[in-house]
This record gives C-alpha cells, structure tokens and sequence, in this order.
C-alpha cells in the first residue's frame, strides 16, 4: 500500500511536467532581437522599366539591412521549430515516464490481489488439511480401537481358562504345628489353547489376625513379582485335559494363639479359618501376561447334632471331621 502511494503521487508529478510542456509547445510569437520594431512589407510598385536607384530610394532603406533582417528572420524561424521539437520530445518522455508509473501502479495492484489471493488459498487449504487430520485421526482411533476390539475377541475366544474345584481330602487336625487341611484341586482346561507355566497357591488365613484381602492379593501376586517374570515354574494343560493336584494348607500355631487371644472368636475360645488360592498360567497370545483363576472359600464343618454347618473350631479338640468349604461373596475371579 506504502508503494502504491508513492508511485501515483510520482505519476500525478508526471502528469503536471506533461502539462507544462504542452503550454511551452502552444504557438508563440517571435520577438525582435534587436529590439527594433517590426518590418512590414511595403506595397510594391509594379514599374518594369522602374530605375533601381528610384526603389531603394522609394524602400526607404537600403538593400544591405533588408539582407540582414531577412537573415535574422529566419534564424529566429530555425530556433523555433527546435525549441518546438524538444518540447514534443519532452512531451513524449514524459508520457512515456507517465505511462510506465501508471503499469507499475497496476502490477502493485494486481500483484497485492494475487498476494492477498493466495494467502486466502493457503488458509483454506490448511483449514481443509486440519479438517481431512481430524477425519483421518478420528478415522484412524476407529480401526485401532476396531483392531483391539477384535484382537480381544479372538484371544478370549481362542486362549485358555483354567478352572479349579476344592474337594476336602481329610479331617482339619490340631497338633504343634497349628491346623492342617488336606484337600484336592481339579484343574481344568476349558480354553481353546495349551494353559502354560500352571501353578497352584493356596494359604489358610486365621480370622480377626490377618486381613483376608491383604493376605489374597500378596498369595496372586508372587507370581507376577519381577524376580519370577522369566521364570518357567509351573506345568502345561491342553485344551480339554484334567488334572487333580492334592495339597496340604497348614496355620501355623502362632496365629491360632493370636487369634484365641484377640480373634472374631476369642469369646468361646474358637477360631474361624478361610482357605484361599490362585491358579496362576499365561497364554500363547500374550506369554508375558498371567492370567489367574482365584477364590475365596471359608471353611466350616458340620455340626451333626445341630444339623447345621458351623464356622467356627475349638484347638482343644484335636480332630474335626465333615469339613466343608463355601465360596464367599468376594475375591472369586477369573481373568
């Protein structure tokens, strides 16, 4: 815009020089020199036998000024048709100079439009480029998120699941060791690929001493700690196939002495018991994921002549047969 300013007031310049030598090449009237007044021809006489002593006297002047005034005349004519052809030639340098500060104005014009033009045009192409991003990243979120969804699909569809049943395989015993238990794990392979690196946790927890959900998430996690991430502990189960795996689960006497002094039960001198597990495997689709099937069951006995299940064990008494286990109304999962 600073440009175009300046190059019309260059052109309104121009345009006056343009003016003034138009002014100069109107006709002017030539003046004497020599300041004398002008000659006007007089009349002639037309006398053929005229003596030419009698009409330079008659002319009144005599023929040597009229030579130099005709000379002079015409000098003057000369000077003025240059002075006229220079002020053509300047008029036309000036139109010239005029015409290109005109096409010069116009370029910057047309010039600043296409500038003006093409930053619209790059606007716009980047407003649709950041539109077409948008599409194509939400288009792109879409298939990922369609992909995971079908990879989940696929491995929930094809990995293993490993489940476990707890069957009682002996009486709950108090001795110097605290309480044991027998019992027997059938581990299933209800999947449809090999269940590798299967291991069986199990613990006794001794209610009122230590927190059963604690106590759970610790048992599960001894396989997932980084010291056993490269470990090969644990054995295979096909598709299909069965196992049973007999274990014993032991409290240690320490915690039935706790709980007999500050247990849910110390009022009748009892103790209540809770067996939990974890089976602990991974899969060929993801082998450094570990999937478990856990459970939580308490453990109660019955009570023939009440005939009902009780929860509740009294160390005095050496032996308790009829055992039974009922799963809980928590920590039962499998992933």
């Amino acid at each position: 815009m600073k440009h175009s300013i300046q190059i019309a007031l260059v052109a309104i310049i121009l345009c006056g020089i343009r003016l003034s030598a138009e002014q100069a090449t109107s006709p002017r009237v030539p003046t004497d020199k020599g300041g004398t007044k002008s000659h006007s021809a007089p009349p002639q006489v037309k006398a053929d036998n005229a003596d030419p002593s009698q009409h330079a006297a008659r002319s009144g002047a005599p023929p040597v000024i009229n030579q130099l005034e005709s000379h002079e005349k015409k000098a003057d004519t000369e000077q003025l048709k240059e002075d006229i052809e220079l002020q053509r030639k300047l008029v036309r340098a000036t139109d010239w100079l005029v015409g290109v500060g005109v096409l010069q104005a116009v370029i910057l014009v047309v010039q600043a439009v296409a500038f003006f033009w093409t930053l619209r045009t790059i606007k716009r192409q980047a407003d649709l480029m950041e539109e077409a991003g948008e599409d194509t990243h939400d288009l792109a979120q879409q298939a990922i998120r369609q992909t995971e969804l079908t990879q989940a699909q696929l491995e929930l569809s094809h990995r293993p699941w490993v489940s476990a049943d707890i069957a009682i395989a002996s009486n709950l015993i108090f001795d110097q060791r605290g309480a044991v238990l027998m019992f027997n794990v059938t581990m299933s392979n209800l999947g449809s690929s090999v269940a590798k690196h299967v291991s069986l946790w199990t613990e006794f927890v001794v209610s009122g001493v230590h927190d059963l959900n604690q106590a759970h998430e610790r048992l599960c996690n001894i396989m997932k700690q980084p010291v056993n991430e490269k470990s090969d502990y644990g054995s295979l189960l096909f598709p299909g196939q069965v196992v049973v795996e007999p274990r014993p689960v032991i409290a240690n006497q320490q915690d039935i002495d706790q709980a007999l002094k500050s247990g849910h039960f110390k009022d009748v001198g009892a103790v209540g018991l809770h067996l939990i597990g974890c089976v602990d495997y991974q899969s060929s689709f993801d082998p450094k994921k570990h999937h478990q099937t856990k459970f939580v069951l308490l453990v109660g006995r019955i009570d023939r002549q009440r005939g009902t299940v009780m929860g509740t064990f009294e160390p005095q008494n050496k032996s308790y047969d009829g055992i039974v286990v009922t799963p809980t109304m928590h920590g039962a999962s499998a992933d």
